[in-house]
């Protein structure tokens, strides 16, 4: 039992944590991706474009690979993982880049009920970009979706975005992206 979204937000940062630190072959990888880039918006569309387009979404889920993803460094060797191992990948290139990214929990079959804490509520992890006191939401599960889009399912819900070093708080998403 959850007491409040920062106890589910710290659950899950226990979770992950581990497995989306940037290894040297993840700096290295980045590093690669972002060498011909002219500024900040070009380095987070090349990884982006890089996650999204050449990892396939595969989505098994038993006992805590529910909510716990493979590292960064699995998930670019396997080439596929669901959408928080996605994340995972895309939240450590971008880190290795110099981006704060965090993961964003949200559902896409329902609006959440922010009475009720609980990582149950969730069904998919999008990324959280901060970048000075703007912010971007993005999804790399669709393989096909332009740098920025979120599916409808999306628009408008609440997601629980675990800051790491802050308090997870739960956040709206833009109603038409």
């Amino acid at each position: 039992n959850f007491h409040s979204w920062d106890e589910v937000g710290r659950w899950y940062e226990d979770l992950q944590r581990d497995r989306v630190k940037a290894t040297p072959e993840i700096q290295a990888k980045a590093w690669q991706l972002t060498k011909g880039a002219s500024d900040d918006d070009a380095k987070l569309r090349a990884i982006y474009k890089y996650v999204s387009t050449e990892f396939h979404y595969i989505g098994i889920a038993f006992g805590i690979g529910r909510y716990q993803p493979h590292s960064a460094e699995e998930v670019l060797a396997n080439q596929y993982g669901d959408c928080k191992d996605k994340h995972t990948l895309l939240a450590s290139l971008l880190t290795a880049a110099g981006f704060k990214v965090y993961p964003a929990l949200i559902s896409t079959s329902h609006q959440l009920d922010p009475d009720i804490p609980s990582p149950a509520q969730f069904d998919h992890v999008i990324t959280f970009v901060q970048r000075g006191t703007d912010v971007l939401w993005l999804d790399s599960t669709p393989e096909v979706g332009p740098f920025g889009y979120l599916i409808s399912p999306l628009w408008g819900k609440q997601a629980l975005v675990v800051h790491g070093d802050n308090p997870a708080s739960l956040i709206t998403t833009p109603a038409d992206p």
